[in-house]
């Protein structure tokens, strides 16, 4: 595994949980208020500072694709993968985690966009944007029905356009018709694992993902999360090795 993921994390990105409602009626129904610990009114982080960060890593394009580097089609493409709020998608489903890559010249460039509270969703939207819409190619693994409309719903709801992608390359359609039948599955961790020969060890179960947001919202928690983005790091760098 590339050095520039975090400690090695194998998942399950079958997003089947059960559906979940809004996450504002479901924070409500905690008690828990944007930037605040339910019921008491205790900041659970500094609200002064940003409402969501990046977190950026750049490597070399070399490790990935040889010694020739990455042909002129990968040039453009963004590579995509999202945690959201629930795994059941629907507009009342928030991305608050989202993962790109793509390539800067000789350098693979991984972003992860993070909300750390609710109240930034449209400074994080304005900030995807300009990555969202100068790509050639949008590269997703069940993209087409999961993390492409819940974002394209988010910028509806906030009032603002998005451009869809010029083109959308989906990569759970490949992974179904070439190794459902030798694999039993097209599960991206498994075909990362028996195609692509690499192991994650251990890794967060998605059905999990939602809840420990919510516990960072009540909590301040942000430790808690760390194994949220070493999984998403995982994944988006799996769409780049298929």
């Amino acid at each position: 595994m590339s050095a520039w993921l975090p400690d090695p994390a194998a998942a399950d990105d079958g997003r089947t949980s059960a559906p979940a409602g809004p996450l504002a009626a479901r924070l409500a129904a905690l008690g828990v208020l944007d930037g605040s610990r339910g019921g008491h009114g205790t900041p659970a982080r500094d609200d002064d500072g940003p409402a969501f960060e990046v977190r950026r890593h750049v490597h070399s394009a070399t490790e990935l694709f040889g010694r020739d580097g990455p042909s002129p089609d990968d040039a453009g493409a963004l590579f995509l993968d999202t945690e959201t709020t629930g795994l059941a998608g629907g507009t009342g489903t928030t991305p608050f985690l989202v993962g790109l890559a793509f390539l800067d010249g000789a350098c693979l460039v991984v972003e992860q966009y993070f909300l750390r509270r609710l109240s930034g969703e449209p400074a994080l939207l304005d900030a995807l944007r300009p990555r969202l819409e100068a790509a050639t190619q949008l590269v997703t693994f069940n993209g087409r029905r999961f993390d492409w409309p819940i974002l394209a719903a988010r910028y509806v709801l906030s009032r603002r356009r998005i451009a869809p992608p010029a083109a959308h390359l989906d990569l759970v359609r490949v992974a179904r018709r070439l190794w459902y039948r030798p694999l039993g599955t097209y599960r991206l961790a498994v075909v990362e694992r028996d195609v692509l020969a690499i192991d994650r060890g251990r890794d967060i179960d998605s059905a999990q993902i939602p809840g420990l947001y919510v516990h960072y919202l009540r909590t301040g928690d942000a430790a808690a999360l760390e194994p949220v983005f070493t999984h998403n790091a995982h994944d988006v760098r799996a769409l780049v090795d298929l």
